[in-house]
């Protein structure tokens, strides 16, 4: 897929764009060496074009990346004994990612798992939700998580890093681009329905624009703000 230019403001926003180490970086993957017509391309097969669900009877999870670079060996790997794993489930879906419990994280690391393999968590409503444990579980997730139907008190497990676990079902989607526009955009629909909100609203009709400040007050991450607002 390629992605285009961003849309600039001025021309001293195109000026420091197009000098900066980003593009210095990825200019040369634009194809024809024309960004600005073509954009940028990203066609790396594992990062970018291969999306994967495993399914691991007897699976075994050991504080593996839940990442596109998850390994093969890792993610068929099994458990034959009880004693190989700190906690066996019947069924288990995997979404470990990095701060996956914050509302950004969630967003844009487990959200393009969840465009593509939500529909077997409402096959198997009895499996088991493993997301990672953080120093806080915002109350944005929580709550997109029970209109998903996977409720804290009875479905989600809160993944303690360092540790193990096994299940006789072992759903796995980690091997997914964290960077797709179909992915995106699976994902986004997934939201807006959540909301009950219509999908074929067409984006040239409407007029309502919401717009979240970051600043160092209300930003839980000080580090991710918005330098030229």
């Amino acid at each position: 897929f390629t992605a285009k230019l961003p849309h600039f403001s001025d021309d001293e926003a195109r000026n420091w764009f197009l000098n900066s180490t980003y593009y210095k970086l990825y200019s040369k993957q634009c194809p024809n060496n024309a960004c600005e017509t073509n954009g940028f391309l990203f066609d790396d097969l594992q990062e970018h074009r291969q999306v994967h669900i495993a399914f691991i009877k007897n699976g075994l999870y050991l504080n593996d990346n839940c990442g596109y670079r998850y390994g093969e060996d890792a993610i068929r790997r099994t458990f034959k004994s009880i004693n190989q794993a700190t906690v066996i489930y019947d069924k288990a879906i995997i979404y470990i990612v990095p701060d996956g419990w914050s509302f950004q994280h969630f967003l844009d690391g487990i959200g393009p798992k969840l465009s593509h393999s939500k529909i077997y968590l409402d096959k198997y409503p009895d499996a088991k939700v493993i997301i990672p444990r953080g120093p806080r579980f915002d109350r944005s997730v929580e709550q997109i998580w029970a209109l998903m139907g996977v409720n804290e008190s009875n479905r989600l497990i809160h993944y303690e890093h360092g540790t193990n676990f096994g299940a006789h079902l072992l759903i796995n989607p980690c091997r997914t681009p964290a960077t797709h526009p179909i992915l995106w955009h699976d994902a986004r629909r997934l939201y807006w329905s959540l909301a009950n909100l219509p999908r074929s609203d067409p984006l040239l009709s409407r007029n309502k624009l919401i717009y979240l400040q970051r600043t160092r007050t209300n930003s839980k991450n000080s580090g991710r703000l918005i330098l030229n607002e």
